[in-house]
């Protein structure tokens, strides 16, 4: 408990009644504010619910994180799986295209070798000009 001195004037002009009074006065209002004050124990238990939420807020950041690490992973192989699909369709249009353009220059071919054909057997004369155009005589 503080000690209280209330100078001699003072003391003299209130009485010792009004005095002993004015000092619990003051003394309640020290008492007030120091209630409001946080202790020693008041900031360690803030301290401890800091941690623990602390610790709560990691716990719940790393089950998020897992939780995400799962979804991407399943859209990682989904997306995989469909670029391996438009892969292989690609490579099949890709196969037929060649197909048909090798077909396509086989047939041109093969018109080709029938004009001139049709054109010999219809003059005979023009065998000359057959083999220039084949590239067999120059």
């Amino acid at each position: 408990m503080t000690i209280l001195t209330i100078p001699r004037p003072l003391r003299d002009k209130l009485g010792e009644e009004a005095t002993d009074a004015f000092i619990e006065v003051i003394r309640n209002v020290d008492f007030e504010s120091k209630r409001d004050l946080a202790t020693k124990f008041d900031i360690q238990d803030v301290k401890a619910e800091i941690q623990l939420v602390r610790s709560e807020l990691k716990a719940d950041i790393q089950l998020v994180k897992t939780e995400l690490d799962g979804k991407i992973d399943k859209v990682k192989t989904e997306l995989d799986a469909k670029i391996d699909k438009l892969d292989n369709k690609i490579d099949k249009v890709k196969t037929e295209l060649i197909s048909e353009i090798r077909m396509n220059k086989f047939e041109s071919k093969l018109y080709f070798l029938i004009l001139l054909l049709a054109i010999f057997l219809t003059n005979p004369s023009a065998l000359g000009l057959i083999a220039k155009i084949l590239g067999i005589v120059k």
